[in-house]
């Protein structure tokens, strides 16, 4: 018998899974799986980080229900207590963007067949500093409301609150630049950017955009997205012009891969991580760790 550690976030969403969890665990308990449940109480010091250090020993699988934030607090406590455990991960969140990369499902059922009968894969994970991420650590315009957004906005209003939220933040965003260097590969540049993104995911916001064609999840590489700060209402035009064509190899915009990046910049740089406050830095060091945590899908 598989023993099962499930955790999950119990406001995730519009509190989805909570109204369902009896669905989980019986669809566990049906496959021969013995499930220990632990709901997360930040207020209680209850959290995942703490209850998989502590726990995991005892278990085969550990099954993640809740938003892509959970999911990454779940990869960090992995990866800084060094613990070898496949995970299983049943979206509940708002947007749930890496979901996107690991599974085709569409309902509880789905995902809990799919850990169940599925076969390990292994992705590879980035590290910005000392912090662990999933699929994306970003800066600059639009990026704040992802985790800035109150959760009871995100269940009442879903994935609208995010809009109305980068509404609210447009002016602040189409004024911000950060002027930075890189290195990466042996290259140094350096320039003035209104975003940025290092991303181990075949979809950014859910849309497969043409600088992710070459992606894969366990290639050791990350792709890099700069977006130039626009000099005058042409240049913020034609960056507009060149996202909604995928055209993301010009003056204004540029991707590439590589393995290791270290970005500095004279002001600290705000990140989100995986939808999460990532904290603010300025000496910036990204890193692949390759095919780092085993998910069953």
């Amino acid at each position: 018998m598989k023993k099962v550690l499930l955790i999950y976030n119990r406001i995730s969403g519009t509190g989805y899974i909570r109204k369902n969890l009896s669905v989980v665990v019986e669809e566990f308990v049906k496959n021969d799986c013995e499930v220990t449940v632990y709901p997360i109480f930040p207020k209680k010091g209850i959290v995942t980080e703490k209850i998989i250090a502590e726990q995991s020993d005892r278990f085969d699988l550990i099954v993640i229900c809740g938003g892509d934030g959970t999911l990454n607090y779940a990869v960090n406590a992995l990866m800084k207590h060094n613990i070898q455990k496949p995970i299983g991960y049943i979206p509940s969140g708002t947007t749930n963007d890496f979901s996107k990369n690991i599974e085709n499902a569409t309902t509880i059922e789905g995902y809990c067949h799919s850990i169940i009968q599925g076969t390990p894969f292994q992705y590879d994970i980035g590290r910005l500093n000392n912090r662990y991420f999933n699929y994306v650590a970003a800066f600059g315009a639009f990026t704040k409301p992802s985790y800035t957004t109150s959760q009871s906005a995100k269940n009442t209003l879903g994935y609208g609150a995010y809009v109305l939220n980068s509404i609210g933040t447009f002016g602040e965003s189409l004024n911000y630049h950060r002027h930075i260097r890189l290195s990466h590969e042996g290259i140094e540049e350096e320039g003035d950017y209104i975003f940025g993104s290092i991303t181990n995911s075949l979809t950014m916001g859910g849309m497969k955009l043409q600088f992710l064609q070459d992606a894969k999840l366990n290639d050791g590489l990350f792709e890099v997205l700069l977006v130039s700060a626009p000099k005058d209402p042409a240049d913020f035009a034609n960056i507009i012009g060149n996202i909604a064509t995928g055209n993301f190899d010009n003056q204004l915009i540029r991707s590439f891969q590589t393995k290791e990046l270290e970005i500095t910049c004279a002001e600290k740089i705000e990140w989100t991580i995986d939808g999460e406050d990532g904290g603010c830095y300025q000496a910036n060091h990204f890193q692949v760790i390759n095919k780092a945590i085993t998910i069953i899908r």
